[in-house]
């Protein structure tokens, strides 16, 4: 590879993470989200659906959290019933249930 195209894929790559990256907005009325990716908000527009089934329930007593998904019932059954924390923390003792409730 020639040191120009090095150089040409840096600056492309560099370009890439200052940018901000253009955004897409819920036209949803009273809704604020914004998301980097249209496959993304199609994704959230369904939770707007008045008519939007949830065929996954919690059978946890006293729960009934109802889902759309079975990833987000298994999810939420290990985080808050099950009391996985299978996530520990780089800097002090705690653990937590999903990696991306440890980096907040």
């Amino acid at each position: 590879m020639h040191v120009a195209s090095v150089l040409e894929s840096r600056e492309q790559s560099r370009r890439r993470h200052v940018q901000p990256t253009p955004r897409v907005s819920c036209t949803f009325s009273g809704c604020t989200k914004t998301f980097s990716r249209s496959s993304n908000l199609t994704t959230h527009l369904k939770i707007h659906d008045v008519n939007r089934e949830y065929p996954f329930q919690c059978s946890e007593a006293l729960c009934g959290k109802k889902f759309t998904r079975r990833t987000d019932l298994r999810r939420h059954f290990n985080s808050v019933h099950a009391k996985a924390r299978a996530f520990p923390c780089y800097f002090c003792t705690m653990s937590f249930a999903r990696s991306d409730t440890r980096g907040r």
